[in-house]
């Protein structure tokens, strides 16, 4: 599934797509094409990564 997922998510970001919920709020058509690529890649380490890093940046009581 991750083989044909992550070429379709940069295709949704290239082709600005804003009828998908994760482009639309993570993209925009006047960001040049480089970096709405570059956003698309960030944006799928952001999502897997932010549980751990949500746990390590709590306060400690």
């Amino acid at each position: 599934m991750t083989v044909t997922a992550f070429p379709v998510l940069l295709w949704l970001f290239y082709s600005t797509d804003l009828s998908v919920k994760l482009v639309a709020e993570d993209s925009a058509i006047s960001v040049p094409t480089l970096y709405r690529i570059a956003g698309a890649w960030g944006n799928t380490k952001a999502r897997c990564c932010s549980g751990s890093r949500s746990r390590r940046s709590r306060a400690r009581p």
